[in-house]
């Protein structure tokens, strides 16, 4: 046993020391590589200008803040039903138990989605978000609120709606 520990230590510091023998211009070299590859990536992107566009609007959802949860709550799918049909409405975002992603945007599996949420929401969640997150990138602003619950089958749930410059654009629900 001691000589098989020896023998692996012994392997383990070889390693090591080969690893360290990189030459300080083979290190000047893969750091010039890597600044290259990230200054060129921020070109591309800074020279994209879709990126630099502001995002447009198609509504304004501001009076909707912090009151989707009461929307839900109250039954009045009609409502979330016509946001998600706006042009720039990009879906609503379902990860399930098992980590598997699904993007839904057609409004029968929208409706379906609602009426899961219904029934998982606790009838004491607040209206009032549990997290607000705010950000103002490429000249978009996003925020974000997010409610943390346990269903009614006592699993860690989230559902979140995200507003980009004003506009409803995601709902993302987590089982």
């Amino acid at each position: 046993m001691k000589k098989t520990i020896s023998f692996l230590l012994f392997t383990l510091i070889i390693s090591f020391t080969g690893i360290s023998q990189i030459t300080q211009a083979e290190k000047d070299s893969i750091e010039k590589y890597n600044n290259k590859v990230i200054a060129d990536a921020v070109k591309e992107i800074l020279s994209d200008e879709d990126l630099l566009r502001p995002y447009e609007v198609s509504a304004n959802h501001g009076n909707f803040r912090e009151k989707i949860m009461d929307i839900i709550k109250l039954n009045q799918d009609s409502v979330i039903i016509k946001i998600t049909q706006l042009t720039r409405f990009s879906g609503v975002i379902t990860i399930q138990e098992n980590g598997k992603i699904k993007e839904i945007s057609d409004a029968p599996s929208i409706a379906k989605m609602i009426d899961d949420l219904q029934s998982q929401i606790p009838s004491t969640i607040s209206s009032k978000p549990d997290e607000i997150w705010d950000d103002y990138f490429f000249g978009d602003s996003t925020h974000i609120e997010t409610w943390y619950f346990k269903n009614k089958n006592d699993k860690k749930c989230e559902f979140a709606v995200t507003f980009t410059n004003g506009q409803i654009t995601v709902f993302t629900f987590k089982i």
